[in-house]
């Protein structure tokens, strides 16, 4: 589900290929997660568009994600990207890192998603706490 750009909803359902599920009856769905998408495949038909349906309210405001300064290693949490307030890795550990996914990384995550291997996509994008001033 688009929420507000480039923020999208992927929920935790299967659906066979040649199924048109109705998108309300989708919107009332548990969310496996929210991030942060490249449009393209919605716009280019690569994930077609099956209608649409009001945001629930639970996904109505966007979620906190992460962010950590190339540079100095800083740790940050935003929910816009217009705010960078300051935060520890611990802070962190519990969010996704604000970062715009391409279709494979998407299709790949929520395909281990439906799997039981969900967490391979949040290990591997964590703070990198060797990297965090100690001042």
């Amino acid at each position: 589900m688009v929420l507000e750009a480039p923020l999208v909803a992927f929920f935790d359902r299967k659906e066979v290929a040649s199924a048109r599920p109705d998108a309300t009856e989708i919107a009332d769905s548990p969310v496996a997660f929210r991030i942060l998408v490249d449009y393209g495949p919605l716009r280019d038909g690569s994930w077609p568009v099956i209608g649409a349906a009001l945001v629930p309210e639970e996904l109505a405001s966007p979620p906190w994600f992460f962010k950590q300064d190339p540079i100095d290693g800083r740790v940050y949490i935003t929910k816009t990207g217009a705010e960078d307030i300051p935060a520890t890795a611990a802070e962190a550990d519990k969010l996704e890192r604000a970062a715009v996914w391409g279709i494979k990384d998407v299709s790949d995550r929520l395909r281990d998603h439906l799997a039981g291997r969900g967490r391979k996509w949040l290990e591997s994008d964590r703070v990198d706490r060797k990297k965090i001033p100690t001042d």
